[in-house]
Parts: structure tokens; C-alpha cells; sequence
């Protein structure tokens, strides 16, 4: 049973990892269309958007990181990533 949540913490880790980079690939984006963009509505969505990204990127995905490196990792936290 251990090795199997193990496992299942090894996993999550690995996805975790792999939701942040695109996250933080897709603001980078956000961001740099922003940069860019002339266009006053335009600008507003991309700003909008990068601000829910942000909050992602910063804080929860690192928390859910970081709790995916702990032994405490139980099925139930999992579905909560």
C-alpha cells in the first residue's frame, strides 16, 4: 500500500510540475501580448486574464508542489489538486 501512494506522490508531483510550466508558459504569453497590444478592449481582456493566472502561478500551484514533496499525501488530497 505505501508503494503504491508513493507512487501516486510521484505522479502528482510530476503533473503538478507540468501544470505549473504550462501555466507560467501561457502568463509569459499573456503577458507579452499584453506588451504589445494597441487595441484598448484587447488590452483589458489580457489583463484580465494574466490576473487569474498570477495567483496560479504564484501561490497555489507552488503550495500544491510543494505538498506533493510531503509523505502526508493521502488519495483524498490528491483530488483536491
Amino acid at each position: 500500500m505505501m508503494m503504491i501512494r508513493d507512487d501516486l506522490g510521484r505522479l502528482a508531483h510530476i503533473m503538478v510540475d507540468l501544470v505549473l510550466s504550462k501555466a507560467t508558459e501561457t502568463l509569459d504569453y499573456i503577458r507579452s501580448l499584453l506588451k504589445q497590444e494597441q487595441d484598448p478592449e484587447l488590452e483589458k481582456s489580457f489583463a484580465y486574464y494574466a490576473e487569474l493566472y498570477i495567483p496560479v502561478v504564484k501561490n497555489s500551484l507552488p503550495q500544491a508542489n510543494a505538498a506533493t514533496k510531503t509523505s502526508l499525501i493521502s488519495q483524498t488530497n490528491l483530488l483536491l489538486l
